[in-house]
């Protein structure tokens, strides 16, 4: 039998809160990341790919359909493999956030490796992006699995709900910026690799993980 989804308590922990609060803001720095060093895609927001992809094919100036399609592949691959990972047994939300957290910070630590790599060599841009891109649009969408699991709000899909998660999206968005054009694509996602796994060790730490429960 599959493993059901964590339910949260009516008082949903301020921890908790404040973990998904920062993840929306890394996912603002994987979106700006992803504009500003990754062919003008989105590896986070597929709904923005959609568009993309829809201005490529009539043919728009500055848009490719090949780095579109592929953040949709992987991350729906992402989000495939997490749902599996989550279904095959009994997990504590601590111990399966904090797994989650270092499934996808390896991820975005190693598609900032191969990015720094790349530009190092002079290969960016071209078609070597393409697997960056891969890496980063598979680690959004093993969030966005983990998120839904949680039943929580998809905050990493884009799709934010209030003040607080709209202003920390936009100021990540803008600290990703900031890195891309300061130290490289590289070091953005290096630092977004490691934000997302500091701020899930410090989250399960807390007292008040006790009050996620299952229904």
């Amino acid at each position: 039998m599959s493993r059901p989804p964590v339910r949260l308590s009516l008082r949903t922990p301020a921890p908790l809160v404040r973990l998904l609060l920062a993840l929306s803001a890394t996912t603002g720095m994987v979106d700006a990341a992803g504009i500003l060093g990754m062919e003008r895609v989105f590896a986070a927001n597929m709904a923005g790919n959609l568009v993309f992809a829809a201005l490529a094919v009539a043919g728009s100036p500055g848009f490719a359909l090949a780095p579109c399609l592929a953040a949709l592949a992987a991350f729906m691959a992402g989000a495939m493999a997490a749902g599996r990972i989550g279904r095959a047994g009994p997990v504590r939300p601590g111990h399966w956030l904090v797994r989650a957290a270092v499934i996808e910070s390896t991820l975005l630590i190693l598609a900032g490796l191969l990015a720094l790599w790349l530009e190092r060599e002079g290969a960016l841009p071209g078609h070597a992006i393409l697997a960056v891109i891969a890496v980063t649009a598979g680690a959004a969408g093993f969030r966005s699995a983990v998120v839904r699991q949680l039943g929580v709000p998809d905050l990493s899909a884009g799709v934010l709900s209030g003040r607080g998660g709209a202003l920390m999206f936009l100021a990540g968005a803008a600290a990703g910026a900031v890195l891309v054009l300061r130290a490289g694509l590289g070091a953005a996602l290096l630092a977004t690799g490691m934000i997302v796994l500091a701020a899930t060790l410090v989250f399960v730490r807390h007292p008040q993980m006790s009050e996620i429960e299952r229904p």
